[in-house]
């Protein structure tokens, strides 16, 4: 019976609020009524909600159970409106991730960080999520996640490449003063041959001892210049791929504004020809990156001979300009899967083979046509 007599003082009172919210009028709230209505559980989760939305959610209010507020106190708090985090909290609506972080983060401050394997399992369920309601949002996450690992990796080659460098110097300085000592050892042997020749085995003695000692820190001088070396050269491909997701990430962006200001994917040349891009390009890497002149190589010797010039693979790896849907082309694809297949890297890329890209060359051309039409008629 308490229980009951609580539940009808709360609607008492958020029939009062909405009196005085849409009226201007109605009773002023005790603090320990304001108090209870700003603790009223949170709405159940609709059962329409999407299997992996509903996990998330779950994830969410447990999460946000610990901060011990009320929805609309969040919401001033992390500047959000107070209907989009109730249906970030009830699943109709997938969180951001930058939401997900920002309430890690405030419950880490309330109650103390939670394990890793929390905090990983809560961002998988994210991404499943998104996965799951938008595929392109989806997507571009999964390429920021991608673009943060790698600037990550060059951010860790970049403290060992300076590790070593430091590393380097201090051996180079005391190679510097072992030879100082070597020289002085050497002019004082010189000087004191004739009176003391005990005295000299002893010199000699030291010096074949520290030139044994220099010539070993010359070889550790030779390794590390060597680590150095393959630093450097690991911290220029990680740049090298942040330059690549960041491309790939900028078309994809570019494509998903498109999209979503049009209400649904696009159909433009560009729209369909940047989508079969990034199946190349992701065959390029598969591939390893061969070099062009070896592609154009091996056409010349395949049987049908079949001539692809540098300029002509340049500017379809670039993007610049879209293939025809000939013998070229094609052979172009084989000869890419082909050696992603000989690195085991060929996963889920598309088969050179496969109808999908005849047929998106063959829409490419239709939306050229199209554009063109509709560009004739409004000139008309």
């Amino acid at each position: 019976m308490a229980a009951l007599r609580q539940l009808a003082h709360v609607a008492d009172l958020e029939q009062r609020i909405g009196v005085r919210e849409g009226t201007g009028m109605g009773e002023e709230m005790t603090p320990v009524e304001a108090e209870l209505v700003e603790r009223t559980p949170l709405k159940a989760i609709p059962a329409g909600v999407r299997p992996r939305c509903r996990a998330l959610a779950l994830d969410l209010r447990a999460l946000f159970e610990v901060l011990q507020v009320s929805v609309r106190t969040y919401a001033l708090r992390v500047q959000l409106d107070a209907g989009a985090l109730s249906r970030y909290l009830n699943g109709t609506r997938v969180a951001p991730a930058e939401f997900v972080e920002r309430l890690l983060l405030d419950v880490a401050t309330k109650a103390g960080p939670r394990t890793a394997e929390a905090i990983a399992s809560i961002r998988a369920a994210q991404r499943a999520a998104l996965a799951e309601s938008n595929r392109v949002q989806a997507e571009l996450q999964r390429l920021r996640d991608e673009l943060a690992e790698a600037d990550r990796r060059r951010q860790r080659c970049e403290v060992r490449e300076e590790a070593i460098i430091e590393a380097l110097q201090a051996r180079q300085r005391d190679l510097a003063d072992l030879n100082g000592r070597h020289r002085e050892l050497q002019a004082a042997s010189e000087q004191e041959r004739v009176d003391h020749d005990a005295e000299l085995g002893v010199a000699n003695d030291e010096r074949a001892r520290l030139r044994e000692e220099c010539d070993r820190l010359m070889a550790k001088v030779e390794a590390l210049r060597e680590a150095l070396d393959d630093a450097h050269r690991r911290t220029l491909e990680a740049e090298h791929r942040c330059e690549e997701l960041e491309r790939i990430l900028e078309v994809t962006e570019h494509g998903a504004t498109r999209a979503n200001a049009e209400g649904g994917p696009l159909q433009d040349p560009d729209h369909l020809w940047n989508a079969l891009w990034m199946s190349l390009f992701q065959l390029y890497q598969a591939a390893g990156h061969p070099s062009l002149q070896e592609l154009a190589d091996e056409s010349r010797s395949s049987s049908p001979s079949i001539t692809l010039p540098l300029g002509v693979m340049h500017d379809w790896l670039q993007g610049v300009s879209i293939p025809a849907a000939d013998q070229r082309f094609a052979r172009f694809r084989s000869l890419l899967y082909r050696r992603a297949v000989l690195s085991g890297n060929e996963g889920d890329l598309l088969m050179p083979h496969d109808p999908v890209w005849e047929e998106t060359l063959q829409a490419v051309e239709d939306a050229i046509r199209a554009a063109e039409i509709r560009r004739r008629l409004a000139q008309a």
